[in-house]
């Protein structure tokens, strides 16, 4: 069965499962409004609220747990980012971005790197991606280029690629270790064209990317090579994952559609449309077996991946597409 969380009094931007898979964490707010500025953090068997992390001041735009589950990273505007202590619900540190103290410019994007040790970010008006190393609590690199707004972070499954997109239509791939540019592609040619979401596969040879105007692309990014260009989506394509086996690829769609895809073929598999306003950023528990959706509609889905459970769902005509 599918279970709603609800409990945001604002659009729901991003979602993240800790380690174990037994929580969730959910970023709150509107781009503007500004209108929900905590995150919560739910039981995913009961979809009951276990703590709310309150005091940003602002929208939270992006949400990431630390690899043993302790802490969250979030968004904040006005600094960078900040790191909670789960148990205590409390602050214990701020990132600091020398470029992002004002509302207008916006650390939208965290990515962590699969051994823990460094925090990507990115965002809106800002010319870089800077590289934060926790361990060391310091800048490891600040990866230049980025003229447009910054709208997907993420790092290669072996640790050693990151992945930026923006709105300036490339693809780029940055060495973690060295910072230097390791591949620029030309996804789009028309800067009205965002690109919007990025995911690595797990065996980290295909990215595939999401864009404005319902582009869909898989692409061998070391080779540099179009695999696949999928048909047109029916709005912009907000989030992108893959199952851990690597057989399955979801996608969230501004018009609220959950799509899960053959990511060997490339053949749609299903698609769901139980929100009623646009999904963001989802993400997929470390086991594959729950996908969950966060929405502008305020609530956030928990969605069981096994092919049965999700064919018996898509059995009515209201939620098959």
């Amino acid at each position: 069965p599918i279970l709603k969380l609800e409990g945001h009094t604002g659009g729901v931007n991003a979602v993240a499962f800790s380690p174990d898979g037994k929580t969730v964490a959910s970023a709150g707010g509107h781009w503007k409004s500004w209108d929900d500025d905590r995150v919560i953090v739910w039981d995913v068997k009961t979809a009951k609220p276990l703590a709310e992390l309150k005091g940003n001041g602002a929208s939270v735009f992006d949400v990431v747990f630390s690899h043993d589950g302790t802490k969250l990273y979030t968004t904040r505007v006005g600094v960078g980012a900040v790191i909670w202590d789960v148990a205590s619900q409390s602050i214990i540190e701020e990132i600091p971005l020398a470029d992002a103290a004002s509302k207008d410019t916006v650390v939208y994007r965290l990515a962590l790197s699969p051994d823990g040790r460094y925090l990507a970010m990115g965002g809106w008006e800002l010319e870089h991606v800077t590289l934060w190393d926790l361990e060391n609590k310091r800048i490891a690199h600040r990866l230049p280029g980025h003229t447009q707004a910054l709208d997907g972070l993420c790092f290669s499954p072996d640790g050693r690629h990151l992945a930026s997109i923006n709105r300036d239509g490339f693809l780029r791939v940055w060495d973690v270790f060295t910072g230097e540019l390791s591949h620029k592609i030309a996804i789009v040619n028309d800067t009205d064209t965002w690109l919007s979401s990025c995911a690595f596969s797990p065996d980290g040879e295909k990215i595939t990317i999401g864009a404005d105007k319902g582009l869909l692309v898989t692409w061998d990014w070391r080779n540099e090579k179009l695999l696949y260009q999928y048909p047109r989506q029916t709005s912009r394509t907000e989030g992108v994952t893959y199952s851990p086996d690597g057989k399955r690829m979801f996608t969230t769609n501004k018009d609220g559609t959950l799509k899960v895809w053959d990511a060997q073929t490339y053949r749609e598999l299903l698609a769901f449309q139980e929100h009623t306003a646009a999904i963001r950023k989802l993400a997929i528990s470390p086991d594959g077996r729950t996908i969950a959706t966060p929405s502008y509609d305020k609530s956030i889905l928990l969605w069981p991946t096994a092919d049965r459970e999700l064919s018996s769902r898509s059995g009515s005509s209201r939620n098959r597409l």
